[in-house]
């Protein structure tokens, strides 16, 4: 009796077994009449990447100020970007070395009016270097970094009052830049361009320079 119990009791957990492993494969193959196949999901063009472009320049033996073009927002192919006039820097890094004791400022900016008169500069960011010298600085934003969007002629979600009204560069001015290559430049300001400023205050020298800008934009 004892045997037969437990031969009863085996027998039902396999019927309960296979009634289970029969509904489940019903789950597994049923489809109700409402069910969509979704499509692979597509990247929208505005997103924006998800990790942000470099840019690179390298100046040597400069001996007179200068203007550099650091990210060219008409230029999608060499400086990749999704929208106009929006630039988001995530960071940027300098270093270098002066000659003798002079004194060199680097501002760095956005081109907020340009024409062929003339360009309108907001600047968010100037060092001052002094003596000669080695230097290293890498200025490092937070995480969503700095919007330089430019709208109204000024880059809207940056607080200042440090403007330059320049005619040393125009619509038709060629600006050394990350793709210049063998001396041939290529490189034309526009609206929400970043742009870089090297003033030699103190004559006499020289200064060697190379520039990292990491960028984003909306």
């Amino acid at each position: 009796m004892k045997h037969l119990r437990w031969l009863t009791i085996l027998l039902a957990l396999a019927l309960a077994l296979a009634a289970l492993s029969a509904v489940l494969g019903a789950l597994g193959t049923a489809k109700p009449d409402d069910m969509v196949e979704l499509p692979p999901i597509e990247a929208q063009a505005l997103a924006g990447p998800k990790v942000p472009y470099y840019a690179f320049l390298d100046v040597e033996d400069l001996e007179a100020s200068s203007w550099y073009s650091l990210v060219d927002l008409d230029d999608r192919t060499n400086f990749p970007h999704y929208q106009i006039n929006s630039a988001v820097l995530k960071q940027l890094h300098y270093t270098g070395v002066l000659s003798d004791a002079t004194h060199w400022d680097l501002q760095f900016g956005v081109v907020c009016a340009i024409s062929d008169n003339g360009a309108d500069v907001e600047w968010f960011h100037t060092s001052h270097r002094v003596r000669a010298t080695q230097f290293d600085e890498k200025w490092t934003l937070p995480e969503h970094g700095l919007n330089l969007v430019v709208t109204s002629e000024k880059i809207q979600f940056v607080a200042t009052e440090e403007y330059t009204l320049t005619v040393a560069v125009t619509t038709t001015t060629a600006l050394e830049s990350p793709v210049t290559e063998a001396g041939v430049i290529t490189t034309y300001a526009e609206v929400g361009d970043i742009i870089m400023y090297v003033e030699e205050v103190d004559a006499g020298g020289h200064i060697d320079l190379s520039v990292g800008v990491a960028y984003d934009t909306q």
